[in-house]
């Protein structure tokens, strides 16, 4: 470029650009050692070391699409780009760079490639006219700034009145920055070409210049206008259907969660551009926005993709795939969709069910929240199977809540539990069984009396011996006697002591059964004194008729003489309801003895 007589002034734009560029720039105190970046690799190669700055120094142009000028992450670009550049020029000297289409040559050797027109610098010099850039070591602080407001300014490209990179450069005045340019890209059709001749004989490959330059360039490129010669009269033209069809399913409702997860799939393979990599703060605000949008919209078989998408990404460790998760799925989306999805269609309840599984935190208390708070999603086959679908191996989530909820809630949720993960399930039913309504206490039973047997389950029915409901009385008695649990018998000789006077005669005789069957020696002792009990007081008891009618249940189960004598001196001292029983517990006796004889 030819130095120009007097210092030339920025365009608008670019002054513009410099002003914020350089507030940001110019810190109010001086970089410490920690503010910079050090190279990890300090005898690092020159070209190794130039590719480096080259994409910091992009990087840092792009970013002011997507940030303010004033944004925090601006400055910390602009630090990055200047370490690595400075690094670059007071370790290997100037930076002299040969500018092609596509890529930046140091040394014959490409440092930076990058076939995207909308995010290549190369590409955007090129366009221009630049054809080489030199960095000199003494390039001041100020020099790149103003280099990076213009190449910024370039990539934003929304102003018709802009100058080109060549004009802004030659205004800029550089004293430390060398730059060489050609007047455009277009080629002439007269320039000479060296084409290689076919090896087939036949006329293949471009015939000139400018054909060269079309066929070598990549696909999507722009290619120059063709100078029109003739003249046609415009004609109206019906449109066939099937276009019509296609342009209507281009502008239709699906296009547009397509076009959502077309950017997640070109974000997601960023993080992994080994030329230009993206960082995950900027991939995930994108993906939070995308995401807002198909929640928005009910887009749930996009979402789902989405989350797969990040699901099965090869390469990242296990906190980048939750991050990201979470920026496609989290817990407010499974939230949202479980009250917004219509669950009517199959396919949609599928895709919620899946999405929830795939989705990181906990939507186990989520579900939860929703099924006790209200009779609406109590009875929401949605709600049921999603929850139904969380609660395995969570049943402490469960159990936490069974003891403070509405007995007819707590009863359902119980039974999503039970259904969900039987096995699981015990210490739910325990907790169930400790709460005073029957219906609950009835509805654990069903599951223990399945359940596989231990001392947590005997002791939790030994303690429902004292409920207020017979029938949960009489069912958890004949749980432990079906286990033989001989533990029990104490407990059970206990309770009919007490409750004697108070419960019924078909209670009494199964607790005089359940003793004989768990500890036959004990309960005959025990039977002695109830059917002959000592003192007078014994004998006018209140509870000793229940006693005597538990004993004649207990003993028609032992066989033996002291058995047979006891029931025959009842059967002659009681009143007649007894006396019945003894005859008919003394048949049952010598009906058994009949039996084993025979």
């Amino acid at each position: 470029m030819d130095d120009p007589s007097s210092p030339p002034t920025l365009p608008p734009e670019a002054s513009d650009e410099r002003k914020r560029a350089g507030s940001l720039s110019e810190p109010t105190e001086p970089l410490g050692q920690d503010d910079v970046w050090v190279p990890t690799t300090p005898a690092a190669s020159p070209g190794s070391a130039a590719g480096e700055a080259l994409r910091a120094l992009a990087h840092v142009a792009r970013s002011f699409m997507l940030y303010d000028a004033t944004n925090e992450r601006i400055r910390g670009f602009l630090e990055d780009a200047r370490a690595k550049i400075e690094h670059f020029l007071k370790t290997h000297g100037q930076m002299r760079l040969e500018v092609r289409p596509w890529d930046f040559v140091l040394g014959g050797d490409v440092v930076y490639s990058d076939k995207d027109r909308e995010r290549s610098l190369a590409f955007r010099l090129y366009r221009d006219g630049v054809r080489r850039l030199t960095l000199h070591p003494d390039l001041e602080w100020t020099e790149l700034i103003i280099l990076i407001g213009i190449l910024s300014i370039r990539y934003k490209g929304v102003r018709t009145q802009e100058d080109d990179v060549v004009t802004l450069l030659w205004r800029a005045d550089f004293k430390h920055i060398e730059v060489v340019a050609v007047e455009g890209l277009v080629a002439s059709e007269g320039d000479a070409v060296d084409l290689p001749s076919p090896s087939d004989g036949k006329a293949a490959g471009p015939r000139d210049a400018m054909q060269a330059m079309v066929f070598d360039a990549p696909y999507g490129f722009t290619y120059p206008w063709p100078n029109w010669t003739e003249r046609a009269t415009v004609e109206r033209r019906a449109v066939p259907p099937s276009l019509l069809g296609r342009i209507t399913q281009e502008e239709g409702t699906q296009v547009l969660p397509l076009e959502c997860l077309q950017l997640a799939r070109e974000l997601l393979a960023g993080l992994s551009d080994p030329h230009d990599p993206l960082t995950l703060g900027e991939v995930t605000p994108v993906l939070y926005e995308l995401r807002g949008f198909l929640v928005g919209d009910l887009c749930v078989e996009a979402l789902l993709a989405m989350a797969r998408m990040v699901h099965g990404m090869p390469g990242i460790d296990d906190d980048t795939r939750r991050e990201l998760l979470v920026a496609c799925v989290g817990e407010d989306v499974v939230r949202r969709l479980t009250v917004a999805v219509d669950f009517a269609d199959e396919e949609a309840l599928a895709a919620v069910t899946a999405i929830a599984e795939l989705a990181p935190g906990d939507h186990t208390s989520t579900l939860l929240d929703l099924f006790t708070s209200s009779p609406r999603y109590q009875d929401s086959p949605a709600v049921r199977r999603l929850l139904e679908s969380q609660l395995k191996g969570r049943t402490g989530a469960v159990v936490e809540r069974l003891g403070a909820l509405d007995p007819t809630v707590a009863i359902e949720l119980f039974r999503l539990l039970a259904r969900a993960n039987p096995a699981g399930s015990v210490d739910a039913a325990i907790t169930l069984l400790g709460r005073p309504e029957p219906a609950a206490q009835l509805e654990a039973l069903r599951l223990l009396e399945t359940a596989e047997y231990g001392g947590k389950i005997g002791r939790a029915l030994v303690g429902a011996l004292a409920s207020e409901s017979s029938n949960v009385r009489l069912r958890s008695l004949a749980i432990l006697v079906r286990q033989r649990e001989r533990r029990a018998f104490e407990p059970i000789l206990n309770r009919i002591k007490l409750g004697a006077a108070e419960v019924g005669t078909a209670e009494t005789s199964a607790g005089g059964e359940a003793m004989a069957r768990l500890d036959p020696e004990k309960a005959l002792s025990a039977f002695k004194e109830w059917v002959r009990p000592s003192g007078l007081l014994g004998r006018l008891s209140p509870g000793q008729t229940g006693l005597r009618s538990a004993a004649v249940s207990g003993l028609a189960l032992l066989p033996g003489p002291e058995s047979e004598e006891l029931l025959q001196w009842l059967a002659r001292h009681a009143g007649d309801e007894l006396s019945q029983q003894c005859d008919l517990a003394l048949a049952r006796l010598r009906g058994n003895r009949e039996d084993r004889r025979g």
